[in-house]
C-alpha cells in the first residue's frame, strides 16, 4: 500500500509538473482574464469558449478576431474612399466638360457679332420705334381727329 500511496504521489507530481510546464495552452485557459463586452462586440464573437469565465486563451482569441475585423472594415473603408475619389473625379470632369460647353454657347450666342447680339438690339429698337414714332397715316388720322374737333 506504501508502494501505491507513493507511486501515486509521483505520479500526480508529475503530471502537474508537465501542466505547469510543458503545456502552457492549459494554464491560459484556467487562468481568468477580463475582457470588456465592447471588444468582443467588435470582433463579433461570444466573450468565453470552454470556462464560465473569462480567460487568457479566451482574451488572445478575442485580440485575433479583433486584429481580422479591423483590417477588414480598413479595407472596406479604403475601397470606398477609392470609389469615392473614382466617382468624384469622372462626376467633376464631366460636370467641368459641360461647364466650358455652356460657357461657348453662351460666347457664341451674346457675342455683338452672334444672333442674339445682333437681333435683340434691333427687336428692342424697332419695338420702341414703333410705339413711339408715329406713320405717316398716324399723322393723317391725328389730325382728322384734331380738325373734327376744332
Amino acid at each position: 500500500m506504501k508502494k501505491i500511496g507513493k507511486g501515486l504521489a509521483v505520479l500526480v507530481c508529475i503530471v502537474g509538473l508537465i501542466v505547469m510546464f510543458g503545456c502552457a495552452g492549459f494554464q491560459d485557459v484556467v487562468v481568468p482574464c477580463h475582457i470588456d463586452e465592447d471588444a468582443a462586440d467588435y470582433a463579433g464573437i461570444p466573450i468565453t469558449s470552454y470556462m464560465p469565465w473569462t480567460t487568457i486563451w479566451d482574451a488572445r482569441r478575442v485580440d485575433a478576431h479583433m486584429e481580422f475585423a479591423h483590417t477588414i472594415t480598413q479595407l472596406t473603408h479604403r475601397r470606398m474612399q477609392e470609389d469615392d475619389i473614382l466617382q468624384f473625379d469622372f462626376l467633376r470632369d464631366n460636370l467641368r466638360i459641360n461647364l466650358a460647353d455652356a460657357a461657348q454657347l453662351q460666347e457664341k450666342l451674346f457675342d455683338p457679332a452672334g444672333p442674339i447680339g445682333m437681333v435683340l438690339p434691333m427687336l428692342f429698337g424697332g419695338t420702341l420705334g414703333a410705339l413711339f414714332i408715329p406713320r405717316k397715316r398716324e399723322k393723317d388720322l391725328e389730325k382728322q381727329l384734331n380738325g373734327n374737333k376744332i
